[in-house]
Order: C-alpha cells, then sequence, then structure tokens
C-alpha cells in the first residue's frame, strides 16, 4: 500500500519552548554532551516535524492489533556509564498546537482511547546501550478511517539528559478519508473478451474488502482477478460532495502482470461511482496470453 502524503508548509516549524535544537538523526558522533531523541526505525521512520510524514499509522487493512515501534536512542560520542530511565506521556497540547500552525490545512481529532493502547511508558536504556524500543498498539478493526486523526507522544522524562528538541515527538497520525473503511465484494470473471457466455468459477461474492486510503483522496482496493493486486480510486472532494472519479492499475498490478505474461486489454474503467450509496464498479479486460479475462469488481455497503 501506498503512504500516506502530508505535504509540510513552513508555519508548520514550530518551536517547542525550553528545548534544544540538535543535529541530524541516529547521528552519534554529533556531540560529545549526550542528547536524548527519538531514532530511526528499521524500517526507515523517523519522528519530529522532520518526519512527520514517516508518522503516518498505516492500519487499515492490517491484523488487530498494529503495532508501531518508538525508538528512543542516545545520541552521543559514547553510551552512557549508567543505566537511564525514559519515559514518554501522550500530550495532546502538541495536536491543538499543530492544528494552530496547520489552520489551512488538515486538522486532526483526538485519537479514541478505546482504539489503541500505550501501556509501558517507561523503560530502561541499559548502560553501556543506546536504544530502547516502545510499542504503541493500535486496534484496526475499531479505527474510523474517514476521520483525522493525531496521537502526539513526546519523551517527557529522561532522568536529567538533555532532550531533542527536533526529534522528542512522534506525531502519530492518520488522515480521513471518506471512503475508506469495509464494503462487501462481487467478484464477476468470464473467460471471454466481451463478457459473453457463462460466468467462470472463478467468480464469487459477499466477500468483505477494506478501501485503504493513500490520502485524503485517494483509496486502494483489491481486484478478485489473479493474486488480487490493487486498483487505485481518486477523487476530488468538494466540501463532502465528492466527484470526478477516476481509476488507473496500482504500480503493483502493473508489474505482476507484466512479470506474469498478462495484458491489460481495456484498461480498468468505472460503470458506477455512487459515494453516498457506498457502491462501485470496476471494469477491465485482461489477456493472460492464451485467453482473454472479462472482469467486474463491485463494491457496496
Amino acid at each position: 500500500m501506498k503512504k500516506i502524503i502530508i505535504i509540510i508548509t513552513p508555519i508548520l516549524l514550530i518551536s517547542l519552548a525550553g528545548c534544544l535544537k540538535d543535529t541530524p538523526l541516529n547521528d552519534f558522533g554529533s556531540t560529545a554532551k549526550p542528547i536524548v531523541e527519538y531514532g530511526v526505525t528499521s524500517s526507515g521512520h523517523s519522528h519530529g516535524l522532520e518526519g512527520f510524514a514517516s508518522d503516518a499509522v498505516l492500519a487499515a487493512g492490517q491484523p488487530s492489533p498494529y503495532m508501531v515501534p518508538l525508538v528512543v536512542n542516545i545520541a552521543s560520542v559514547y553510551p552512557l556509564t549508567q543505566d537511564l530511565k525514559v519515559t514518554l506521556a501522550v500530550d495532546d497540547n502538541l495536536r491543538t498546537e499543530y492544528n494552530a500552525a496547520n489552520a489551512g490545512g488538515v486538522q486532526y481529532e483526538v485519537w479514541p482511547d478505546s482504539t489503541y493502547s500505550f501501556a509501558v511508558t517507561q523503560g530502561t536504556i541499559k548502560a553501556g546501550s543506546r536504544l530502547d524500543t516502545f510499542w504503541v498498539s493500535f486496534f484496526s478493526d475499531k479505527i474510523d478511517y474517514t476521520k483525522n486523526y493525531m496521537l502526539p507522544i513526546k519523551i517527557a522524562d529522561a532522568s536529567g539528559q538533555a532532550i531533542s528538541g527536533n526529534f522528542s515527538v512522534a506525531y502519530l497520525h492518520l488522515i480521513g478519508n471518506p471512503l475508506a473503511g469495509a464494503y462487501t465484494w462481487d467478484f464477476y470473471r468470464w473467460n471471454t473478451q466481451d463478457g459473453s457466455g457463462s460466468l467462470s468459477g472463478a467468480s464469487f461474492f459477499g466477500a468483505t474488502v477494506t478501501f485503504l486510503p493513500d490520502d485524503a483522496t485517494t483509496v486502494e482496493m483489491p481486484t478478485g482477478y489473479f493474486t488480487q493486486p490493487n486498483y487505485v480510486l481518486t477523487f476530488d472532494n468538494n466540501g463532502g460532495v465528492l466527484s470526478n472519479f477516476a481509476v488507473a492499475p496500482s504500480a503493483a498490478m502493473s508489474k505482476s502482470f507484466s512479470d506474469n505474461g498478462i495484458t491489460i486489454v481495456d484498461a480498468p474503467s468505472i460503470l458506477l461511482a455512487d459515494p453516498v450509496a457506498g457502491h462501485f464498479k470496476i471494469h477491465m479486460v485482461v489477456f493472460n496470453g492464451t485467453a482473454f479475462r472479462y472482469i467486474i469488481d463491485d463494491y457496496y455497503k
């Protein structure tokens, strides 16, 4: 699934009173004085306003709970010679500050506490070590993906050690999409180019599928054909009125088809787009090297 894209304007570079400004993430050689900060995870995610996009919570369609790591590290030439207790805390004031600084952009609601768990908020970085990992559990099956949520988690205490000003807050967030969520899914396939004849036995009905939000006006959903790669559905949103729907194969679909000798004869097209009723039909014709496949994916509430 695509990453959620956030555009950060210069006005978002708000400063946090009393905090330090320091050098790049995980630059252990950057300072002889230890600075406690959020580090870069193994997947390349960073934090702070500079790493805001990396803090998108991509829980839609994932098993529940969906686990997000928060790695705290000590940036210094040498690790400490004694254990260091670190405390993290949710600070909703940071959400309101963010909204105020970004008044013309996406506005975030409080992340409902019934949809996540952050039980262990204190850890210890052992002497001679640099890192400790905390985990936030998101209950992906309980989240309302049509809303914008933010869960800012800061490094609240580092036992007297300096705390980074740039990288001391994880702005965990989700951008809502009005089409995101669960749909019923029927898949029709005919083994002809024009849809004539009997349905293929590969057809199915009454399945459940999730429209996965890429951003506020883009969702992805699978086709029932082949390995079920995703379509990408885009639209305009004018004050809650959705229009100008368009569908295209995802990059993963195009690559999967190309790698397996499948040619798209008739590109994905929209037969029906009714956002009020929550009903969408997508049509496509492919050629697998020996036979045509006439396909309709029907998604509805």
